[in-house]
């Protein structure tokens, strides 16, 4: 009977082995494969060391980073495929640690039919789902040894069965009490270490909700940043520049003497940039200086770039393709543009390209021109008194105003959510919501009494309207009947925004 139950318990720990390789396997082939894009790519790497670190802060660079590329989704896929995966793994620590405070109990009673049941009903089972493939991206499997704790206590559990099925005499039944006893031993020294996997479950699982919310964060930065514009008085320094020190290259176009500067991002897939518009007085010289880096480690190829810099009577400042060494370099080029009077351009544009496999590429390009002069006022002149009279012309129709029912309700102001604050800002019918978190998203009345936030999951409707003894009425109802203002936004994915009745 020995021989026979060490034997199932090896088996067990052969299907240990190849399952958790199959696990490993599995991990890279699901989230590592060459076809991603290079800005995922990126963003596992980095997120995994600041998760690791503790640094949460990180993931509202990368929900941002990766907002620009249009890639937020795939990032928020992985960060709660993790989440999921923590509590698959909480939840079976939980009902381990059950099964061997059960046996402690049971073993202090020395009811051995009562852990016979138990062990013959429960063991297999927890052995088989602590055995299931648990992926995780960007922290470690909690407890990825558990299949192997069960199976090394079965070991025990197995020689309990046999003695048991052996009781036949008052020696064998003192045998199953001893194999009960030392069970109980090792089920004890076992949940020291279950408390402690579980505790440390919990913090990654703590950390992982923070990066979550710092993620989404991050998502409403970009998008409420896509565009930036920087007025200044003549004679100003601006830049235009894609990626930083930390991305695999860095593209900065520098300008002196502008007079107004602006910026937009132009995202895409892997062939995205900084695009930019500039004006300069008629008579100033502008100054063009261009930076171009690409970091080491990061192509398998040399990288190429692409300068050109052209005013528009058709001379070229700069026309330059070169390449940088994929162990990593720097370019640098100048140029000087004087506007020769109205109408006068120079456009600017730099690329870089690399590949890891796939090729991808930054660019920052646009135009700068003369500021329009604007056109001196002509004095008109009175006509002739032997001229008719000019006839006045007929007064323009006046609307009439929207009826108060059409009207929009005013729901600017803070509003509050599980304690914490939101905040609405309105201009007639456009709105900003901010969440409890600072995530904003544009919005507007859809027709009175409904709202949608545009940037929230595809576009979230809520109906406004106050709440009173549990009842919810529609805000024109409840102006009319009572005078009150709405003090509750219910919105369709199931949260509630209130604040005290007006």
């Amino acid at each position: 009977m020995q021989y026979r139950t060490r034997t199932l318990a090896a088996a067990w720990f052969v299907g240990v082995a190849l399952l958790c390789g199959s696990a490993m396997a599995q991990n890279d082939t699901l989230h590592g494969n060459a076809s991603e894009s290079q800005a995922v790519s990126e963003m596992k790497a980095r997120l995994r060391s600041a998760l690791n670190s503790g640094n949460v802060a990180a993931c509202q660079r990368e929900g941002e980073n990766l907002a620009r590329y249009r890639q937020s989704s795939a990032g928020k896929a992985f960060i709660d495929a993790d989440l999921a995966g923590i509590q698959l793994r909480l939840h079976l620590l939980s009902r381990v640690y059950d099964y061997f405070r059960q046996i402690q109990e049971i073993s202090a009673r020395k009811a051995v039919r009562e852990a016979y049941a138990l062990i013959h009903g429960v063991q297999d089972k927890l052995v088989g789902d602590a055995l299931l493939n648990v992926t995780m991206v960007f922290v470690p499997v909690p407890a990825g040894q558990l299949g192997q704790i069960l199976v090394e206590f079965g070991l025990g559990a197995e020689d309990f069965l046999g003695s048991y099925a052996d009781a036949h005499g008052i020696a064998n039944h003192a045998n199953t009490l001893r194999a009960l006893d030392k069970l109980s031993r090792s089920a004890y020294e076992r949940m020291l270490w279950l408390a402690q996997a579980a505790k440390e479950a919990e913090s990654w699982r703590t950390r992982l909700l923070q990066c979550s919310q710092q993620f989404q964060a991050g998502i409403a930065v970009a998008q409420s940043s896509s565009s930036s514009t920087s007025p200044s008085p003549a004679g100003g320094s601006f830049t235009a520049e894609k990626g930083d020190a930390s991305a695999w290259s860095h593209i900065r176009v520098s300008f002196g003497n502008l007079t107004s500067f602006k910026t937009e991002d132009s995202p895409g897939w892997r062939n995205n940039g900084t695009s930019f518009k500039g004006t300069a007085g008629a008579n100033d010289r502008v100054s063009i200086k261009i930076d171009i880096t690409g970091k080491t480690g990061v192509s398998y190829f040399d990288y190429n770039t692409d300068v050109l810099v052209k005013a528009s009577d058709g001379r070229t400042l700069v026309a330059e393709k070169a390449t940088i060494s994929k162990d990593g370099g720097n370019l640098s080029y100048s140029a000087s543009w004087g506007p020769a009077g109205n109408g006068g351009q120079v456009t600017v544009s730099v690329s870089i390209m690399g590949g890891n496999p796939e090729f991808f590429t930054y660019f920052v390009s646009g135009s700068v021109r003369v500021a329009p002069v604007p056109t001196p006022a002509v004095a008109v002149k009175p006509p002739p008194p032997s001229a008719p009279a000019a006839q006045p012309l007929p007064a323009s129709p006046v609307v009439p105003a929207a009826p108060a029912s059409q009207a929009h309700f005013n729901i600017a102001g803070p509003w509050t959510i599980n304690g914490k604050q939101a905040m609405v800002e309105q201009n007639g019918n456009q709105l900003v919501f901010i969440n409890e978190f600072g995530q904003r998203s544009r919005g507007h009345f859809t027709r009175s009494g409904v709202v949608i936030a545009t940037d929230w999951e595809g576009g979230l409707e809520g109906s406004i309207g106050v709440a009173v003894d549990g009842n919810f009425f529609g805000p024109t109802e409840a102006r009319d009947r009572w005078g009150a203002a709405p003090n509750q936004i219910r919105w369709k994915n199931g949260s509630r925004w209130s604040r005290p009745g007006r």
